[in-house]
């Protein structure tokens, strides 16, 4: 019951494209297209996802160093990106969607102790999608494992829809919901073609795009 890789990066380069269309729209038009706003409130849920994702593979195959990097690149990006996220939404907090998935991390490798929880509560209030944001990538962590290791129970199924539920509750609408047909497609299909992974390019080109939209803003 596993979702594959190629099926993955599909969404990716589906979420990136989504998110970027969203931004630019938000930040020169006053009346933003449905289905943009629509395709925009799934790209979060898709990364979250991946990353779980990925997490629960790295975790699997023994890569002891991974909570360490994720955090590295997510804080590092974050912060480059926080200026023109600024710039971007008028508004000191939250802050950008890149601490809310460091968050996530977080709670993917200490979420047995009770003091990452207090972590989550007294942190959480300042990330984008707040608590629900980063316990979404917590949830998405532990359904792969499940199904990488082969079997996903009821339990843990229902838990990752109600955790995707207040995802969407945060976001006012049913959009991010929507991501749950796409995750049940990728259990059936595989992708005939591969798209380029281009790791690097995911985390660089947040901080890049919200600067071009503040760029493009500027000389206007």
């Amino acid at each position: 019951m596993t979702i594959q890789r190629e099926y993955l990066n599909l969404l990716k380069w589906f979420a990136l494209i989504a998110m970027v269309a969203f931004h630019f729209s938000k930040a020169f038009s006053y009346n933003q297209p449905e289905y943009l706003i629509l395709l925009g409130r799934m790209a979060f849920p898709i990364f979250g996802f991946v990353l779980g994702y990925n997490l629960a593979a790295g975790e699997l195959k023994g890569d002891k160093g991974l909570e360490a990097r994720m955090m590295r690149l997510l804080l590092m990006f974050g912060c480059f990106a926080q200026p023109f996220y600024w710039a971007y939404a008028y508004a000191a907090l939250p802050v950008n969607i890149m601490f809310t998935l460091a968050l996530g991390v977080f709670m993917v490798f200490h979420f047995k102790h009770y003091s990452s929880w207090i972590v989550l509560i007294a942190l959480g209030i300042f990330v984008d999608y707040a608590w629900a944001g980063a316990l979404y990538v917590l949830a998405s962590y532990l359904i792969s494992r499940q199904a990488l290791t082969g079997k996903v129970t009821l339990d843990y199924l229902l838990g990752f829809i109600l955790v995707l539920a207040a995802v969407s509750l945060s976001t006012q609408s049913y959009y991010p919901m929507l991501t749950l047909g796409l995750f049940a497609l990728g259990i059936k299909w595989k992708p005939s073609f591969a798209l380029p992974r281009c790791k690097w390019l995911f985390y660089a080109f947040y901080p890049v795009h919200l600067a071009i939209i503040q760029g493009i803003q500027y000389l206007h």
